[in-house]
């Protein structure tokens, strides 16, 4: 990765008002990671790539140079087609039209509150699970296996990512099996009969990348993209 490219990352992510340690949670890496990134010592992959441009509202050429952002604000507005009505989206705002009227909402700020909501839910989430634990141990001296909370609760996190992605396959499916499977061996002694659960890894993903490909051409069906210059 050039300097250039990696000042520019740097650029956008202050200009999106986020941390290092923000982007690298949202992104579900490190925060050594962007570091790395931002230093030139290390190129995001393809996967990040996408998700940053999304996270940044700029297109991929954007992101390593190939065109400039100011030219792309200019040249873009998204016109999405559901049920419910015609979205127009741009930079800044998103106007609704449907049978209610006409709505215009500014998303400038939208993936900053997502962030927020994102903090707040693994904050509930970790006070919940770590009550549970000193709950099953202190009234039920369990602290074995109640200590597979703690597995729960990293499964936990990744539904919010997953929820706000709309991606079945951003959901940490083998954390879960790993807590079934541990919970059924140390409660019922079911250890060896609950390995099967493990077999049924390969399958979700394969079941989940069907789920949101078909999503995602779902969505590029309906989705026109108007360059104002032609």
């Amino acid at each position: 990765m050039t300097i250039e490219i990696a000042n520019r990352l740097q650029k956008l992510r202050k200009e999106k008002g986020y941390s290092q340690e923000q982007l690298a949670e949202h992104l579900g890496i490190s925060r050594q990671a962007v570091s790395k990134w931002e230093r030139a010592e290390a190129s995001p992959d393809t996967d990040n790539l996408i998700e940053l441009a999304k996270l940044y509202n700029v297109s991929i050429d954007v992101l390593l140079g190939l065109k400039d952002e100011t030219i792309e604000e200019k040249e873009e507005t998204t016109i999405n087609i559901t049920n419910k009505g015609i979205d127009l989206v741009d930079r800044d705002e998103k106007v609704h039209i449907g049978v209610e009227g006409i709505k215009i909402n500014d998303i400038t700020n939208k993936n900053t509150k997502i962030m927020s909501i994102k903090g707040i839910y693994m904050s509930i989430v970790s006070v919940t699970c770590i009550l549970a634990y000193v709950l099953l141990g202190s009234l039920g001296s369990w602290w074995h296996p109640a200590w597979l909370v703690f597995l729960l609760m990293a499964t936990l996190y990744t539904v919010f990512d997953a929820v706000v992605r709309k991606r079945f396959s951003d959901f940490g499916y083998p954390l879960l099996v790993v807590t079934v499977y541990l919970f059924l061996g140390f409660v019922f002694g079911f250890h060896q009969p609950s390995w099967w659960l493990f077999l049924t890894i390969p399958v979700y993903y394969i079941i989940a990348h069907v789920i949101d490909n078909a999503i995602s051409r779902k969505k590029d069906d309906v989705k026109i993209v108007i360059d104002e210059e032609e």
